[in-house]
């Protein structure tokens, strides 16, 4: 039995170091040029993008910029819930202002207010990325474990 869990916890290590190669390639490769599924809208615009239901959608913007508040309505004026984000900025000066889940395809009308006009908002779906990082971990945790607790006795 100890050692049926010595290789699970092995095989589970092996799927982390998988995933993390995953991960670091994907960043390696990626462009610093917009994904097709990003749009840049301006602040104290109303922009209308089209949207896909059940996506979970970033409004993103530099942190310095001071995005008062944004709103998320279909063409009908129907809202849309936005989640308030309260992450720290990232490396680029980046902080996600809100989140939220498309609930029917169709085109949206997204407006963000803020002191100044023009200021770029980043509308992007969210990352898997963070999910294969968060999967990785455990895999990693849980073999070590297994492989640490069920190691066969010389």
């Amino acid at each position: 039995m100890k050692k049926a869990l010595f290789l699970v916890g092995l095989g589970l290590a092996v799927v982390a170091v998988v995933l993390g190669g995953f991960v670091i390639a994907g960043k390696a490769t990626q462009q610093p040029a917009l994904d097709p599924h990003q749009a840049v809208l301006a602040s104290n615009e109303a922009s209308v993008v089209p949207l896909t239901k059940g996506v979970t959608y970033w409004l993103r913007a530099q942190a310095v910029y001071g995005i008062d508040s944004c709103t998320v309505a279909g063409t009908d004026g129907t809202p849309v819930k936005l989640t308030e984000s309260s992450s720290s900025p990232d490396s680029n000066g980046q902080k996600t202002l809100y989140n939220f889940k498309v609930p029917a395809t169709g085109d949206y009308r997204v407006t963000c207010t803020a002191k100044l006009d023009g200021r770029e908002i980043i509308l992007e779906p969210t990352s898997t990325t963070d999910l294969l990082i968060i999967v990785a971990l455990f895999a990693l945790l849980g073999g070590a474990a297994l492989m640490l607790f069920n190691r066969p006795k010389p």
